[in-house]
């Protein structure tokens, strides 16, 4: 119980109006510069919505920050074709400053709209099956046919892919099933080791998504023996 609280604690610490999160935390310089974001604002609604304190009523944004195709939008900034909704108005006004309207897409490699296939797996994982949320589906299990798993600008392999779209199928979202069979040319070992794709973390990913998708077999035990046998002293890996 001490340990959720202090969870809820620190997430509602970091949140800003409107119950969005930004990447960096607030004792971050850049935190001021840049506009939160629909992937730790997902995520860690989410989190805070399963360790039953209730997510923030912030599904709004969500919504008011898509393309004409229904897929969600990286960044939370004022979109102008989004509907006169006086809370959305007064939280995305209040958040331009002269940094994040023009500094922050100045020096790094952000763009206003960027549209990555985690961060719309994220958004689905929190607001879940609904039809809203279909084009969502579909974007995803695209990417997949066309072997596009690699293409998000932050999340950069297709390990990290199954992993998102894995988490959102273990939580209900059936229509993500085709998947499975899809991910098949990933998730496997190519070394004697058991190592799954070039890295340790890799290697995690690509058996949690095998737990989630519930497909295991005794080349995936040789992948546990491969993170398990790379732990260090301290408990962490290279």
């Amino acid at each position: 119980h001490r340990d959720r609280v202090l969870r809820h604690t620190e997430n509602r610490r970091e949140q800003v109006a409107g119950g969005l999160w930004r990447y960096w935390d607030k004792i971050t310089p850049i935190h001021q510069r840049m506009p939160p974001d629909i992937d730790d604002t997902a995520c860690i609604s989410d989190l805070m919505s399963r360790l039953g304190g209730g997510a923030p009523q912030n599904e709004e944004f969500f919504f008011l920050n898509r393309n004409s195709d229904g897929l969600f939008f990286t960044w939370i900034i004022p979109r102008p074709r989004s509907p006169l909704r006086s809370r959305y108005w007064r939280t995305m006004l209040g958040e331009l400053t002269y940094e994040r309207l023009v500094v922050y897409w100045q020096t790094c490699a952000a763009r206003r709209d960027d549209l990555e296939p985690v961060v719309n797996a994220n958004a689905l994982l929190y607001l879940g099956d609904r039809a809203e949320t279909r084009p969502v589906i579909k974007y995803l299990l695209g990417v997949a046919a066309t072997g596009s798993e690699h293409i998000d600008k932050y999340y950069r392999d297709a390990y990290a892919f199954y992993h998102a779209a894995s988490r959102c199928y273990a939580h209900g979202i059936e229509g993500l099933a085709p998947l499975k069979k899809m991910m098949e040319k990933h998730l496997v070992s190519d070394s004697r080791d058991g190592r799954i794709g070039p890295t340790v973390l890799q290697t995690a990913l690509a058996l949690c998504a095998c737990l989630n998708f519930g497909v295991w077999n005794s080349q995936a035990e040789a992948s546990v023996s491969f993170v398990r046998k790379t732990q260090m002293p301290d408990g962490g890996w290279p």
